[in-house]
């Protein structure tokens, strides 16, 4: 894959059979455009080669196909400042995650994100330190993780208009459902 510090972009690069396809620290990321098909992470955001977590920021993620990255899609660690942007995440075999945010991480913005697929564990998974935006995210997934939104420790998703197809029962079946503005949702 390939290992970025500063001031890097990435301009419609395919990233596959890798164990990370893009890895990143330091400040000033561009991913524009691009298949990251099955690595065990396509894009890892904030930790150092040696997996030990280093500042991340400034980071645009943009225009990409993503499928079948066995643990995650998308993985922010230590990072903020960060938007994904209109990029589609697929899991064809199960997947642990698509996008796996971590408490480490701060001031993401996520738009225009469809995630689709089977996932073991959460399409989304987010635990990111607010602020953090979510808009237009439209999924179609199924499997043990189908849930959309996880949150560690039981804690739930409060919303100013509630979203009531956050936690629907599952059948096994693959279930369609119109897109989530996350724009009134604040996690508590």
């Amino acid at each position: 894959g390939i290992s970025a510090g500063n001031a890097t972009t990435v301009l419609n690069c395919d990233a596959t059979g890798c164990g990370v396809g893009v890895r990143h620290q330091n400040a000033g990321l561009v991913v524009l455009g691009g298949r990251y098909e099955v690595n065990t992470i396509g894009i890892k955001l904030g930790y150092d080669e040696n997996d030990d977590a280093f500042t991340d920021s400034s980071v645009l993620i943009s225009a990409l196909s993503m499928e079948s990255n066995s643990t995650a899609a998308i993985h922010l660690g230590s990072c903020a400042a960060v938007a994904i942007v209109g990029c589609g995440i697929t899991a064809n075999n199960p997947c642990t995650y698509g996008l796996d945010i971590s408490n480490l991480a701060k001031n993401v913005t996520v738009t225009g994100l469809g995630v689709s697929g089977t996932y073991v564990t959460a399409a989304l998974n987010i635990q990111a330190v607010l602020p953090c935006s979510f808009n237009s995210i439209e999924y179609e997934i199924s499997g043990p993780g189908w849930a959309c939104w996880r949150k560690p420790k039981l804690e739930i998703v409060r919303t100013i208009n509630p979203l009531s197809d956050l936690k629907l029962p599952h059948d096994g079946k693959i279930e369609r459902r119109p897109p989530i503005d996350f724009t009134d949702v604040e996690l508590v």
